[in-house]
């Protein structure tokens, strides 16, 4: 984790400093990778951006950002990644990095949330299992004391995980899961906006 925070801070620090381009239409874009036996699909709907002299392009203007876990034998999951957003007026916080983990037979997946600003609330690092659900999303736990001391235990193994950019930069289609509705309504609206024009 420590390894993340300068790289993470670096791009951050791109991000404030660097002029944005962006285009009026917001589209879907994916990040795809796995984990384990699982298959994972983090998707936002953004603004195109360019960040004139960032090495990394991102499109860091989403309103929009889920986490969908296709496993064997099971129904997707689908996690809202802004749904513990709480600072109202605030470019929410956006999962910028991602990494699988194992803790005590368990795997889990690490990431860093955060916005671009320079700000206590501005970061966080989060946890969630292979199920979908958060583990640890800032200061907050949300598991039992058993497994947070089993965690705990074992994060510092994970600095040599790779580590995976959420950029928000690969063309997605409006809706690659059934429980995804709200997405095929977005895409629904934006044609009918352009049609407008």
């Amino acid at each position: 984790m420590k390894k993340v925070l300068p790289a993470l801070g670096l791009g951050l620090g791109l991000l404030c400093h660097t002029a944005l381009a962006a285009v009026d239409d917001m589209h879907w874009f994916k990040t795809e990778l796995t984990c384990a036996d699982a298959r994972l699909t983090v998707r936002a709907f953004c603004q195109e951006t360019y960040h004139a002299d960032a090495t990394v392009q991102f499109n860091s203007l989403c309103s929009r950002q889920s986490l969908v876990i296709e496993r064997p034998g099971q129904r997707a999951v689908v996690r809202d990644l802004l749904e513990h957003q709480s600072r109202q007026g605030e470019p929410p916080l956006l999962l910028w990095s991602l990494q699988c983990v194992a803790a005590g037979g368990n795997t889990y997946l690490s990431g860093q949330m955060a916005n671009g600003g320079n700000c206590r609330g501005c970061e966080r690092s989060v946890l969630l299992g292979l199920d979908g659900r958060w583990k640890h999303d800032g200061r907050r736990w949300l598991v039992g004391a058993q497994e947070k001391r089993m965690i705990v235990a074992q994060q510092g193994r994970w600095n040599d995980s790779k580590q995976v950019f959420i950029t928000n930069t690969t063309p997605a289609p409006a809706c690659t899961v059934p429980t995804e509705v709200r997405c095929a309504e977005d895409d629904e609206s934006m044609k009918s906006s352009r049609s407008d024009r």
